[in-house]
């Protein structure tokens, strides 16, 4: 996660209120929240809110429980994709329901596309924090896992630990490459699905269930996903080899990969996944390993008071 202990707001300090939390995580985006925080103080400083730092990998999910126990009305998630699903489960779990509003400082920040708010503009999103606009959207769940954007498993999971050792790259432009580097030597692996028009265990490439249509800073993984349906899209690759794979990959980037032979389609709220052993489950970029072989993928519709504009996805 980074040395977070010279971390410190720029600039003055005013008076936290009860009602607004800032969740900053530094090591977002490598590092782009500490370059940010300056801008991010001086949009909400009328507001006069709490600011948290994240310590270590996942500890944004205690900073959001701690403010939904003490009352907070509003937490602003600075980081990415998976500081915004660590702040999402972190709320879940104190059984609270403060409003959310999204910072982009990581690395692809694909719910905000999907979810249309202004989530790189700290001014647009001070001034929908003061007017109080929210939109219920909904959540996922992967085990006991609350996710905010995407639930993967299979190939995904080789290219986020790729990813993870390649410090030198930023963007989306890291994923790529990640995902480049696995294509031709990843194993996929027989997974049953239902409900499904063919439960059985099939080899299988890469099983993403969406909330959102983007996925790794640059695939439009699910084009027909939309946060406020009720519903997750599931999308079943099934292995494929060599030339094919590099072909998925890069038709993925624009949704072209619908369609296309061993590409299956689905929705619903609710699936179970079977493996041959306790698979490795990405959820909005982060990796686990899963209790058991069963894997259950959930929805809670409107589970979460997001922070945009009135109308939108």
């Amino acid at each position: 996660m980074g040395d977070t202990a010279a971390f410190v707001c720029p600039g003055p300090i005013f008076p936290a209120m009860a009602d607004v939390t800032i969740i900053v995580n530094p090591a977002s985006g490598n590092g782009r929240a500490r370059s940010l925080l300056g801008t991010i103080e001086s949009a909400f400083a009328h507001l006069r809110p709490r600011y948290e730092i994240s310590a270590g990998p996942g500890d944004e999910e205690r900073l959001a429980w701690e403010a939904s126990e003490r009352g907070a009305e509003t937490i602003v998630a600075v980081g990415g994709d998976g500081t915004w699903g660590n702040v999402a489960h972190g709320i879940v779990q104190s059984g609270a329901s403060p409003r959310v509003a999204l910072l982009a400082a990581g690395t692809g920040n694909d719910f905000a596309k999907s979810a249309d708010v202004p989530a790189a503009d700290p001014h647009a999103t001070a001034a929908l924090v003061r007017t109080g606009s929210t939109r219920d959207v909904d959540l996922g769940v992967a085990g006991d896992r609350v996710f905010l954007n995407c639930c993967g498993t299979g190939f995904d999971t080789a290219v986020l630990a790729r990813n993870a050792r390649l410090p030198v790259l930023r963007g989306p432009i890291r994923y790529m490459a990640a995902a480049l580097g696995e294509i031709m030597t990843y194993r996929g692996e027989r997974v049953s699905l239902s409900p499904w028009t063919d439960p059985a265990a099939l080899p299988t490439l890469l099983t993403v269930f969406a909330n959102g249509a983007w996925y790794g800073g640059m695939f439009h993984i699910a084009p027909h996903a939309a946060p406020n349906d009720g519903m997750l899209e599931a999308i079943r690759i099934r292995d494929v080899r060599g030339a094919q794979r590099v072909a998925l990959l890069l038709s993925a980037v624009r949704g072209k990969h619908i369609g296309r032979p061993g590409v299956e389609v689905g929705r619903g709220p609710d699936f179970t996944l079977e493996f041959p052993s306790p698979p490795l489950v990405n959820t909005d970029g982060e990796v686990r390993r899963a209790a058991t072989s069963r894997l259950r993928v959930r929805v809670l519709p409107g589970a979460l008071r997001l922070v945009a504009p009135a109308s939108g996805a």
